[in-house]
């Protein structure tokens, strides 16, 4: 999975410096049509060619509108992506836990004598602290 995202980020990266050329020779075409218009002086009319330069900024707007926000949800996706992650190493640790807490169930009541069982099974409140305190003994003298 991260070299997953590791590859995603290079191509976002590699968009985001693509788009950024086309937004800078957009600019260029027009600054150079905007002083080659003015230096032939006819081939477009004085509202046509401020219709033409109105269309290309709204267009270059609109590409920049849409970069910021696409390297926005760029950040959002890792973002989120470090979030299931965690997500994902707090279930491993979860179920690693609700392994070992069978596994000391499994201890506990091996070790047990059947009157021992009877008297959890009579008290269903009780957590089983007396039960472990009541072993610690045994278990270091044994």
């Amino acid at each position: 999975m991260c070299t997953f995202a590791k590859q995603k980020s290079h191509i976002m990266a590699n968009q985001h410096i693509d788009i950024e050329r086309m937004i800078m020779q957009a600019r260029y075409k027009m600054q150079l049509e905007s002083e080659a218009s003015s230096v032939k002086g006819g081939q477009l009319s004085d509202m046509e060619r401020e219709q033409y330069q109105n269309q290309i900024k709204d267009l270059l707007q609109a590409v920049e509108t849409l970069l910021k926000s696409n390297k926005a949800m760029g950040e959002r996706v890792t973002q989120l992506e470090k979030v299931a992650e965690a997500y994902e190493d707090l279930k491993a640790k979860y179920a690693k836990l609700e392994g070992e807490l069978a596994m000391r169930k499994r201890g506990q009541n091996g070790k047990r004598s059947g009157k021992s069982m009877d008297c959890s099974a009579a008290n269903p409140d009780s957590d089983g602290s007396k039960d472990e305190n009541m072993q610690a003994p045994e278990e270091g003298s044994a």
